[in-house]
């Protein structure tokens, strides 16, 4: 799916966007005026799911605030709301990283700029060595993370521990 184009601005415009009374988050009529500087949680409409991209966002829950009940705004339920945040791109690319090479969680510290600029890992893990090849998409997703957080060599390619994001 390609990611919306955020052309929204939250801060200093924050009165245009009203809170749940039951849920910590901001409630958002039309997927057109999703903003792209806020970081929190937003209920968005039904037809957002039209145009989710799980690499964009994350989805929180459907419909209910904190209290179990149908989401509020001025003690008055808006349409069927989805809750979402911006999502949490390193993750996402850990996971497309271990489904599109077959990759061990213990093997990802194997995933380097150098192999991204190669296309293929070599891996020593538990006495064995194996090629892990790294699919051209991948390779141009984690090529662009990477110039995004600045990264240019070595193993920073930032894929966590298993026990960071588990």
């Amino acid at each position: 799916m390609i990611p919306l184009d955020l052309g929204h601005k939250y801060y200093g415009y924050e009165n245009q966007y009203a809170n749940y009374d039951n849920y910590n988050a901001i409630n958002i009529d039309k997927i057109t005026n999703i903003p792209y500087d806020f970081e929190g949680i937003m209920g968005v409409p039904i037809s957002f799911m039209d145009k989710y991209s799980p690499e964009q966002f994350e989805i929180i829950k459907f419909r209910k605030g904190d209290d179990d009940k149908d989401l509020r705004i001025n003690g008055k339920c808006p349409y069927f709301r989805i809750l979402v945040k911006k999502g949490n791109k390193r993750l996402s690319l850990v996971v497309q990283t271990i489904c599109a090479t077959g990759i061990r969680v213990s093997e990802l510290r194997y995933i380097t700029m150098e192999a991204v600029q190669s296309g293929r890992a070599e891996v020593n893990c538990k006495g064995k060595h194996r090629v892990i090849f790294l699919p051209v998409e991948l390779q141009k997703k984690l090529r662009l993370y990477a110039k995004e957080k600045g990264i240019q060599q070595g193993s920073e390619v930032e894929m966590p521990e298993v026990d960071e994001w588990v």
